[in-house]
């Protein structure tokens, strides 16, 4: 990243802190929810039936492997202690903190994870109601997730080296459960719609994206490995229509941007579209600003998702990369909430296809939420494809995984 390219970000941000600044503390999880068309404060977890506290989970995995490299488990077994909590502390002071602790015991050995997915404050000017007079300041770790598509999010910048093991290939479940990314970060809300901007330093000259072993390591190496800023917009748009553009510059690398797009379409479908692009960083010279060897890439999920008269939500998307190892492939997903007619009995299935190589994985999951303090969550999942392919050269064939989860 040049100099012109930071001086030009940094205007950015002192433009933002003169309009009056940041973003709300639960911006965190801040994303476009395709039914109300509408940003939303609590982005629906898919793992807990309760977002907020503490819960313990008792799993057991098992895995039909087509060849069984080293460090590769069949069968494993995990305690988790999962805690989420915000305080306010004053009016206009938040305080947040999200934490994963784990003891996993397999057939290849045990190992402790510990995983610091936010701690942050987050301070507010204004009086909160959106009249134009509201900012926001965070500041701390904080899991910023950008993107409208289901299976695929090219915006979503910061997901690199962040995601977390949880025995499952859901994307929604690996999108919110993940390491967040230290960061100064503003926001200004006003008439015309939103405007954030994040600083994010370097903490770590290490790049790392292994699962943590150490319990005591922050991670800093897998969400901070180098200096970087990303700027979002989301304009006031019509009431069946949303759209953002961002802007994520990363040091060494070239500038990237991206456009989501979210719309109705009657009553039950919700079309979406999310791109983004910029050159290649494969024979960027880091110590000059040299682009002269890198071409242009792109990333694309186009989609829609139709409500059923019978309470089903059907998705389906088209994914598309020009980056390293090009690729073109078909998401489709299923969900039923209160399925049968049963409370708290929630059914998922999804598949990924690999339209070059027609390789594939399907994963079906089973909630059942038992009261207000437990629940059970079974999933099943299957790899395949020729031994060359994208799914058929992954070591498993087969996954299962049964999760109690007590929540306090």
């Amino acid at each position: 990243m040049t100099m012109g390219m930071y001086q030009w970000l940094w205007c950015g941000l002192v433009v933002c802190c003169a309009l009056t600044t940041g973003v709300q503390a639960q911006a965190q999880t801040q994303a476009i929810d395709p039914l109300a068309l509408t940003p939303t404060d609590d982005t629906p977890d898919p793992t807990p039936f309760r977002s907020s506290g503490l819960r313990v989970e008792v799993q057991a995995q098992t895995a039909d492997l087509r060849f069984k490299p080293a460090g590769q488990a069949r069968q494993q077994q995990r305690g988790v202690l999962d805690f989420r909590r915000e305080w306010t502390l004053h009016p206009h002071l938040k305080l947040g903190l999200s934490n994963r602790l784990e003891q996993v015991h397999a057939d290849t050995g045990s190992v402790t994870r510990h995983a610091l997915r936010e701690a942050y404050a987050s301070w507010r000017w204004g009086n909160g109601s959106g009249d134009g007079a509201d900012s926001y300041l965070d500041i701390g770790r904080v899991q910023w997730r950008n993107g409208v598509a289901s299976g695929f999010n090219p915006s979503d910048f910061l997901k690199r080296g962040a995601v977390l093991d949880l025995g499952t290939q859901n994307p929604q479940a690996l999108r919110e459960n993940r390491l967040g990314t230290v960061m100064l970060r503003q926001q200004w809300l006003g008439h015309f719609g939103s405007v954030q901007l994040a600083y994010i330093p370097q903490l770590s000259s290490r790049p790392s994206t292994a699962p943590q072993a150490n319990p005591r390591d922050p991670a800093w190496a897998r969400t901070n490995a180098e200096d970087a800023a990303l700027l979002r917009f989301a304009p006031k748009t019509g009431e069946t229509w949303t759209a953002e553009g961002l802007l994520y510059a990363r040091a060494g690398e070239p500038l990237r941007s991206a456009i989501n797009l979210t719309g109705a379409v009657g009553d039950a479908w919700i079309v979406h579209a999310e791109w983004t692009g910029g050159r290649s960083s494969r024979g960027v010279d880091r110590s000059s600003t040299s682009t002269a060897s890198s071409r242009h890439e792109q990333e694309l999920a186009v989609g829609a998702s139709w409500t059923t008269p019978w309470g089903w939500i059907a998705t389906v998307e088209r994914h598309q990369s020009s980056t390293v190892g090009s690729s073109d492939a078909w998401f489709t997903r299923l969900a039923w909430d209160n399925a049968f007619g049963l409370r708290h009995i929630n059914l998922a299935a999804f598949a990924r296809i690999n339209s070059n190589d027609h390789s594939r994985l399907w994963q079906l999951d089973a909630r059942w939420h038992l009261n207000d303090h437990h629940s059970l969550a079974l999933i099943w999942g299957q790899y395949g494809g020729s031994p060359r392919s994208e799914y058929g050269r992954v070591p498993t064939h087969r996954y299962g995984l049964a999760t109690w989860t007590v929540y306090f």
